[in-house]
């Protein structure tokens, strides 16, 4: 009883984000048709790189607060200590707001470096500085976290709605205007997101009424908070080493696109951005999973409870096998219909390289619970190792790759991360838990 409860839980909360997820995709899929359909390769390849960069960026120092706030919050409700969770709250709170400020600096900071590594033009640097202004709207952590643990994730669909309709009408004003430069769509998109995580932000705030948490209880002085620092070092470890797993994983989802730009052009980049698009057709279903598998997870394993956790992962990809396999298989015969309508023939050089891209997005949808899994059992550092020595690989072997096959070195080094990134975190977990051959046996 317990194993459906779990899975039926995960599976509603999963099918409440998963509207706002795919609404968001379809939303997002127009917004990009209409910018393809009315500037050139090279230019959307520029607001690709402009927007990868940033992202890059966010990502490196962006210190993930709403994971460890759920570990470590989920515990303190647990055992119903008001005096916790608000310390972890407060936690929360200054990393997102020191991740924020470091990023912002350091975008500032690596520009020219960077822009020198992967051929910037040197004319075109200020949309990456004013782009960067959306580094000091990402401090959405905490209020993520807390609209999670009060279960009230109707919110983050509406974000994603505002965000992306923001910038459905924008840029069809400026297209209707007949002004859609690189400016004015980064303008464009700035907006929506500005717009969308105040939005969050807000309801987050709202969503300590329900532990009775005001304002002024979350207040910090300078000792306040080096005293808290001294005494939550697990909390700021796990914080940093889920800042650093986030960093390895979602970095690699940007600069892969600087590399392309750099190696092949700012219109491979463009391409290599409408694949990454059509494999997000799956992906927006991995999110919502994430999302709501990672606190069972973390309840499961606090009680021990390894054949529920098995059950769960049983249903849930085999679930998700089917799913991707259908959208999969549907743009193997429907891709270039799909390209041409949506986009430009112009995109219609990546649509074979886009099909077996699309097998690594099936791997990493089958396994997703592999990452969440480690961290519910606190391996975060292994995963970090792991993480960092895929993610090495997958750019080395695309960085040498391109040179000499192009975009089809994009699938392949895809298909390797993934299975990097997959396979060894299953071994270790079998190793430590025992947790499926163990339980195998009663299913």
């Amino acid at each position: 009883m317990e194993q459906s409860n779990s899975l039926n839980k995960v599976l509603k909360i999963s099918s409440i984000l998963l509207s706002g997820s795919m609404l968001a995709s379809l939303l997002g899929i127009v917004v990009v048709a209409i910018i393809t359909k009315n500037i050139s390769l090279e230019q959307y390849g520029i607001v690709v790189m402009v927007q990868a960069y940033i992202m890059f960026v966010d990502q490196l120092f962006n210190f993930q607060s709403w994971q460890a706030l759920i570990k470590y919050g989920t515990v303190a409700l647990e055992e119903k200590n008001k005096n916790d969770l608000i310390r972890y709250i407060q936690l929360s709170i200054f990393l997102d707001l020191f991740g924020s400020f470091l990023a912002l600096c350091f975008a500032f900071v690596l520009l020219v470096p960077m822009s020198k590594i992967f051929n910037f033009d040197i004319n075109l640097l200020n949309p990456y500085l004013f782009y960067s202004i959306i580094i000091l709207f990402r401090i959405i952590g905490t209020p993520t976290a807390l609209l999670r643990l009060t279960e009230q994730y109707k919110y983050f669909n509406y974000q994603l709605a505002i965000n992306w309709i923001i910038k459905l009408i924008l840029t069809s004003v400026l297209v209707l205007n007949n002004s859609l430069t690189i400016y004015n769509i980064l303008i464009a998109f700035l907006i929506g997101e500005i717009v969308s995580s105040i939005y969050l932000i807000y309801f987050g705030i709202k969503a300590l009424n329900k532990y009775n948490i005001s304002l002024q209880e979350l207040s910090l002085s300078i000792s306040k908070l080096l005293n808290l620092i001294s005494i939550s070092k697990r909390f700021l470890l796990f914080s940093l080493r889920a800042n650093l797993n986030s960093a390895v994983l979602g970095s690699i989802r940007t600069i892969d696109e600087l590399i392309v730009g750099a190696l092949l052009g700012p219109a491979s980049a463009a391409i290599f951005k409408i694949m990454k698009l059509i494999g997000t057709i799956v992906s927006k279903v991995l999110d919502p999973l994430y999302v709501s598998s990672y606190p069972e997870f973390s309840k499961m394993v606090a009680q021990n409870k390894k054949k529920e956790i098995l059950h769960m992962i049983k249903q849930i990809s085999t679930i998700n096998f089917v799913i991707s396999s259908i959208v999969i298989i549907s743009f193997y015969f429907f891709g270039d219909l799909i390209i041409k309508i949506l986009f430009t023939e112009n995109y219609l050089t990546g649509l074979e390289v886009i099909q077996v891209y699309l097998i690594g997005v099936l791997i990493s949808f089958v396994f997703f619970y592999a990452q969440p899994l480690m961290l519910s059992y606190e391996y975060e550092g292994i995963a970090l190792g792991i993480n960092t020595i895929a993610a090495c690989i997958y750019i080395f072997s695309l960085y040498y790759g391109i040179q000499y096959f192009g975009l089809w070195a994009i699938a392949f080094s895809f298909l390797l991360f993934n299975g990097l990134v997959t396979l060894p975190k299953l071994y270790f977990l079998q190793v430590k838990t025992k947790l499926f051959l163990e339980n195998v046996k009663d299913y």
